[in-house]
């Protein structure tokens, strides 16, 4: 399972997603994913927001980091 968001990767959306999952005793597979900005604060200008936020490469990478050990993305 593995959830993706543009909020701060402690304490942000994926995390509370995450948590009821496994509260519920939802049977995984493989450990729960987020992928998510890193913690700071989101910058105003585009450019920066741009740097800052897991964009499609950052996704894909990640998710064949677990999907597929060993696949280069």
């Amino acid at each position: 399972m593995a959830v993706v968001h543009e909020a701060n990767l402690t304490g942000g959306f994926g995390a509370e997603v995450i948590a009821r999952v496994v509260e519920r005793g939802v049977p995984l597979s493989a450990p729960p994913l987020r992928i998510a900005t890193d913690d700071l604060r989101i910058p105003a200008a585009p450019g920066l927001q741009q740097a800052a936020i897991p964009g499609r490469d950052a996704v894909v990478r990640q998710l064949l980091s677990v999907c597929a050990p060993g696949v280069a993305a």
